[in-house]
């Protein structure tokens, strides 16, 4: 028969630095800061609409030549032009082994030359651009090379009819990323905001007159293929949001013990502490969330409550608690030159912990696994939808 001892009141703290969390936890969209003393928002922004039927196709031509006469352009849309570096990203190769033809990149009239072919790989062309010539709307960026033929480029472009094996044609933000990588996505409800479809094609066009009349749907040798060109923008800005999730926080251990085995506890109240800066225009916004499982994909989760806002916080949990918390720290800004960071998280629990039961059994071994998981959030399609059950029959 095991006794136990009346229950005795404990507090301790469970702290994180920033990089702890970026280490074990989950994120989107942020990145270290410089110094390594918190979490930023991610700086690097991509505008591009090939990337899902981009690459080598068996369907047919997947590249267009660039030289004297034939013209390329894509539409880019950008929705902040304010950053601190712009560059135009093209997937393109000499026609002719071992030499670098000069080209010209122009965005929104105004040209630049082009870079010699890239050493390191001699495919991805990273043009620098004035950001002052980036605007709000629709940038127009356009090619020419005045080499005659097969001594210029081919450039490479997304077929149209290659887009649904990589993911389909939406658009999130001006990129396809988080939709074929499965972060958003497009049949859910619960996460489509902001994403719209479009039609592969629309937003390139051909010149074969050197720049006098435009062609859609016109790519390849013959002219006749939809696609996008590989054509894309990069901008040096801070995104609009990020987000830092903890691990599952056990409320029940002291991370500074190394007891075997935890006996029963009650949490009384849980102090959560938040440190950041914020730059203007920026947030801090702190969420919460608890759950009866250290798997934070168990469905014995509630739902993310908010906790407080600002770059530092302090708040009291009375309610009835489970054993475990996960801790969210969503990251926004206004300003795409601007960015908050997160700097630390404290976590001091108060529980009644009962007294573990004496001479009735003895720890031989243990084990705690750790758990791992990826560093974004991975998104589960329902059983039931549609794409999933025409797969189900073609399999």
């Amino acid at each position: 028969m095991c006794v136990y001892s009346e229950s005795t009141l404990q507090q301790f703290s469970i702290q994180f630095t920033a990089d702890d969390l970026y280490e074990n936890g989950e994120i989107m969209d942020v990145m270290r800061s410089s110094d390594r003393t918190g979490v930023v928002l991610n700086n690097h922004v991509l505008k591009e609409t090939d990337a899902p039927g981009a690459g080598l196709s068996e369907k047919g031509a997947h590249v267009d030549s660039l030289h004297a006469g034939i013209r390329l352009r894509k539409i880019i849309q950008v929705d902040r032009p304010k950053a601190h570096k712009a560059h135009v990203l093209i997937y393109m190769t000499p026609q002719s082994a071992g030499t670098s033809p000069e080209y010209s990149v122009s965005i929104n009239g105004h040209w630049v030359d082009g870079i010699q072919v890239p050493w390191h790989e001699g495919i991805w062309h990273w043009v620098p651009v004035p950001v002052k010539y980036v605007r709000a709307g629709d940038n127009i960026i356009e090619l020419k090379c005045d080499e005659p033929r097969g001594k210029g480029y081919d450039v490479l472009f997304a077929r149209e009819d290659e887009y649904e094996r990589g993911g389909g044609a939406w658009l999130y933000e001006g990129n396809t990323s988080k939709i074929t990588s499965g972060q958003l996505s497009p049949v859910d409800q619960s996460l489509s905001a902001g994403i719209a479809s479009f039609k592969p094609g629309e937003f390139s066009e051909k010149s074969i007159d050197a720049g006098e009349t435009w062609l859609k749907n016109s790519s390849g040798p013959v002219g006749n293929t939809a696609g996008e060109y590989t054509i894309r923008l990069h901008l040096e800005q801070y995104k609009k949001e990020g987000m830092v999730l903890s691990p599952p926080i056990d409320l029940w251990r002291d991370p500074n013990r190394s007891d075997a085995f935890v006996p029963n506890c009650r949490v009384e109240s849980v102090e959560i502490i938040g440190e950041g800066v914020l730059a203007e225009g920026s947030r801090l916004v702190w969420e919460y969330r608890l759950g009866e499982s250290p798997d934070r994909l168990s469905i014995h989760w509630g739902k993310f409550k908010r906790l407080d806002e600002g770059e530092f916080i302090s708040q009291h949990l009375v309610e009835p608690s489970k054993r475990y918390m996960q801790i969210r720290v969503r990251l926004m800004s206004q300003n795409p030159l601007l960015t908050p960071t997160f700097r630390s998280l404290t976590v001091k629990p108060i529980i009644q912990q009962e007294a573990l039961p004496k001479h009735t059994f003895y720890v031989r071994s243990q084990i705690n696994p750790h758990l791992a998981y990826p560093s974004y959030l991975p998104h589960y399609e329902s059983a039931d939808t549609v794409a999933l059950s025409e797969i189900r029959k073609r399999l």
